[in-house]
C-alpha cells in the first residue's frame, strides 16, 4: 500500500488541483432563460389594423410608429404574428380580387378606344395601350414626352414588321 500512494501522487503531480465538475442539469437551466412564447394578439383592435393597413401599402416602420404612437419595432412584432400575417395576406387577397376586376374595365375602355367612331389618335392610343398591357410594344423611352400620332403609328408598323419576319 505505501507503494501505491506515491505513484499515485506522482501521476498526479502536474494535473491541476482544481478539478472541473460539469455542471448539473439544474444550472445550466437556471443561467439560460426558457424562449418566451410567441406574443399573438387574440383579436386585433382597430390600432392595429391601422399599422398593419399602412405596413400593408408598404409605408416605412418609422412613419408608422409616428403615426400610431408606438415604436418601430412593436410594428415589426405586430406584422409577424400569425394573425397580423393573416391580416396582410387578407389585405392582399382583396387588392388581387380588385385589380382582377378593374382588368375587364380597362379591356371594355380599350376597346372603346380602338371604335370606329372615335377619332384616329384615339384608336392610336387605344391600340398602343393595348399592345403596351400585352407586353408586345415597349413603353416610350425616347423622352419626348407625349409621342405623337406619327410616332405611335411607326412604333406599331414596325411592331407588325418584326412580328411577320421573325413569325416567318
Amino acid at each position: 500500500m505505501e507503494q501505491i500512494v506515491p505513484q499515485l501522487i506522482d501521476q498526479h503531480a502536474g494535473a491541476s488541483s482544481l478539478v472541473e465538475v460539469p455542471p448539473s442539469p439544474s444550472d445550466t437551466a437556471a443561467a439560460t432563460p426558457a424562449p418566451k412564447p410567441r406574443w399573438n394578439p387574440a383579436r386585433l383592435t382597430s390600432k392595429h389594423k391601422g399599422i398593419l393597413s399602412l405596413y400593408a401599402q408598404g409605408e416605412k416602420r418609422d412613419l408608422i410608429a409616428t403615426l400610431h404612437k408606438c415604436t418601430p419595432e412593436y410594428v415589426t412584432m405586430l406584422a409577424r404574428t400569425e394573425s397580423g400575417s393573416a391580416y396582410i395576406q387578407d389585405i392582399q387577397r382583396y387588392i388581387d380580387e380588385r385589380l382582377d376586376n378593374m382588368t375587364a374595365k380597362s379591356v371594355q375602355v380599350i376597346d372603346e378606344a380602338l371604335a370606329q367612331d372615335q377619332p384616329m389618335d384615339t384608336r392610336l392610343k387605344g391600340a398602343a395601350l393595348q399592345l403596351k398591357a400585352a407586353g408586345r410594344m415597349q413603353e416610350d423611352t425616347s423622352g419626348k414626352g407625349g409621342a405623337s400620332a406619327e410616332d405611335v403609328i411607326a412604333r406599331i408598323m414596325n411592331l407588325q414588321v418584326n412580328v411577320k419576319v421573325g413569325g416567318v
